[in-house]
């Protein structure tokens, strides 16, 4: 279905902002070489992927192929941050934040499809229903909690 071929590359961009995150911080305590690694061990294998896949399967292959590399290169920067900073990865609250992600996306796709309104009303509709389902997902599992909430408000403020 061609409206699918975007969600491949959608799920690799969620990936791709993580793995930003980690780079910026890698590099600021000092480990630029590492992020260029990541980056280019993470482009030689979306071109062999590419390279592979495409002509087979096409457009759907490139989508694919960059959300491996992305999530790859999220993988590979989150293990060398973990290294550096002396953390540890809770794979439970990433997996939930993805899925609170996936359900933002879906939910604000559900909304702009069903209501017919001008694509302004739309948008704006369908992000407040969205964040705040995705603010609820998120207290719901403790990944956040009151106290967090109303502290970034006042910071924003």
């Amino acid at each position: 279905d061609e409206a699918e071929k975007p969600l491949y590359f959608m799920i690799g961009v969620l990936f791709y902002t993580l793995a930003s995150i980690n780079n910026i911080v890698l590099s600021g305590i000092g480990q630029p070489k590492i992020v260029a690694k990541i980056i280019f061990s993470t482009a030689v294998i979306n071109t062999v992927l590419n390279l592979t896949f495409i002509p087979k399967f096409g457009i759907e292959a490139a989508a694919a192929a960059t959300s491996i590399s992305f999530i790859m290169m999220y993988s590979l920067s989150t293990r060398r941050l973990n290294k550096f900073m002396q953390t540890t990865f809770d794979l439970f609250k990433f997996a939930g934040i993805v899925v609170a992600w996936v359900l933002f996306f879906f939910l604000n796709q559900a909304v702009m499809e069903t209501w017919s309104f001008n694509i302004w009303i739309e948008m704006i509709i369908s992000f407040i229903i969205s964040i705040i389902t995705y603010f609820i997902f998120i207290l719901s599992l403790g990944f956040l909690n009151w106290n967090e909430l109303k502290y970034y408000f006042k910071k924003i403020k």
